[in-house]
């Protein structure tokens, strides 16, 4: 492998597993020509460092992706409430935009509905809060969408009723989700 010099220090191809950190961002890998800097102002870094330094940077630019939840990019939650209601809960990233975070819940939503036999669901109750974050004089806003669901076996007259199908069919669609 050949080696390249940055800052007059030395630095060689990042390879071995540390490695794997730096291809699990933001659904598409990060340039396999990655290098670690085996010194940088006096310290030494190893793979690791390097890795953990860069995926951090990089999901920090990513908006949430649909997932259960996760400590450091968000994610659903869900409860169970009744056999036919949950509540769930879409935490968003200062990337993740309200109608992201929205769709997001109403697609765990519709999938809780499918997954339960029941094709139709509607709202009961839903709160939209911006979580603002302050660090080092920086305000960030996340988005948290709950939403209170209860399922139903056929359209229900008078309420606006979701179709689960059509709406997973939609989302999906629309976020390029497999």
């Amino acid at each position: 492998m050949d080696s390249v010099y940055a800052r007059n220090e030395r630095v060689e191809p990042l390879v071995g597993p540390d490695v794997r950190l730096c291809h699990a961002s933001c659904g598409a890998g990060v340039a396999p020509s990655l290098t670690r800097v085996t010194k940088t102002f006096g310290h030494t870094m190893n793979n690791r460092s390097v890795c953990v330094v860069l995926t951090a940077i990089v999901l920090s630019a990513c908006a949430t992706a649909y997932q259960p939840k996760d400590t450091l990019t968000g994610g659903f939650t869900e409860t169970q409430l009744a056999p036919d209601a949950y509540r769930i809960v879409f935490n968003g990233n200062s990337s993740t935009s309200k109608e992201r975070a929205q769709d997001f819940a109403l697609l765990r939503a519709a999938e809780l509905a499918l997954s339960a036999g029941f094709p139709f669901f509607t709202i009961q109750d839903s709160d939209n809060v911006i979580n603002h974050s302050t660090s080092q004089g920086i305000t960030i806003g996340m988005p948290r969408i709950e939403i209170l669901v209860q399922f139903h076996a056929a359209k229900q007259p008078g309420l606006f009723t979701y179709d689960s199908a059509f709406l997973i069919h939609s989302l999906k669609t629309k976020y390029e989700i497999k």
